[in-house]
């Protein structure tokens, strides 16, 4: 063998030697920082109380109720949800609203949990992946909801806000609440009609628009547990996205206490977490 091509071996080999020190010092760095600043890389599955599951909401509220029965997905559409703790229900206003109309909106919620690795399903994905036309870009907007709703958490130190549920329960909402947003896609309905799809996701006890930061928000190093409930809502039913949108936020405001029963309470996972660490 050669001078160089020895020298050229013997040049690749200690790089591999230093590459593999590095690589073992950085694994040890690493393993002391997951224990000195209490990382959690492996998540739980965590439930709501009493393992109270999304088709358990009610069929009825004061001004919308339930059309039709509860669409059930066929088996191979369930495996590619990834979870068999969903709903996706038609509600109808009972009453007509200022136009005289009786809007319809179908309402689907899917919970996951555990180390999640289901890439969130929504629309801009999933309906144009179904053959449907997108016909404007998804935006974030503002859910007009009724504040007059909630009331202040007890204690109030946890800064948390809290609804009433059809059971009579006061139930924790998400962390501010009050700039709840629905990212909302048009498509090409039936006929000449837009039809509408807003979503929105609560995680480990906080709300976020859009499928990339809930996955960051589920996944927070510190939490032992990661949960994420998917809501969405879909309408042909209105004129604008603007209409959409408030027609959304009356439904939810009816449901938020009922639909926050579906999920735990983190605030009280917060305060176990620092003793179970």
């Amino acid at each position: 063998m050669s001078l160089a091509r020895r020298g050229a071996t013997v040049g690749i080999a200690g790089a591999l030697v230093v590459s593999a020190i590095v690589m073992g010092g950085a694994t040890v760095v690493f393993q002391t920082a997951v224990r000195e600043f209490g990382l959690r890389l492996q998540k739980k599955p965590i439930y709501a109380e009493g393992g109270r599951m999304l088709s358990s909401l009610p069929a009825e509220f004061p001004t919308w109720e339930k059309v039709g029965s509860d669409h059930i997905e066929e088996a191979e559409v369930q495996e590619t949800l990834g979870t068999s703790n969903y709903l996706t229900r038609l509600y109808v206003r009972k009453t007509p609203n200022e136009k005289e109309q009786r809007p319809a909106l179908q309402f689907h919620a899917a919970y996951y949990t555990g180390m999640i690795d289901t890439v969130p399903h929504v629309p801009e994905r999933c309906f144009v992946g179904g053959g449907m036309q997108q016909s404007r870009d998804a935006r974030t907007m503002p859910l007009p909801l009724d504040r007059d709703r909630w009331i202040p958490d007890f204690p109030p130190t946890t800064g948390l806000l809290r609804a009433r549920a059809s059971n009579n329960q006061l139930v924790r909402l998400p962390r501010e609440p009050e700039g709840l947003a629905l990212r909302v896609s048009e498509f090409n309905g039936p006929g000449d009609r837009p039809l509408y799809a807003g979503y929105f996701f609560v995680a480990n006890g906080g709300w976020k628009a859009s499928a990339e930061s809930v996955r960051l928000l589920a996944f927070n190093l510190e939490d032992e547990y990661a949960y994420y409930m998917k809501v969405q809502f879909t309408s042909s039913d209105y004129d604008s996205a603007e209409e959409f949108v408030a027609g959304a936020a009356e439904l939810l405001d009816e449901m938020f206490g009922d639909l926050m029963q579906c999920v735990p309470d983190w605030s009280q996972i917060d305060r176990q977490t620092p003793d179970e660490g």
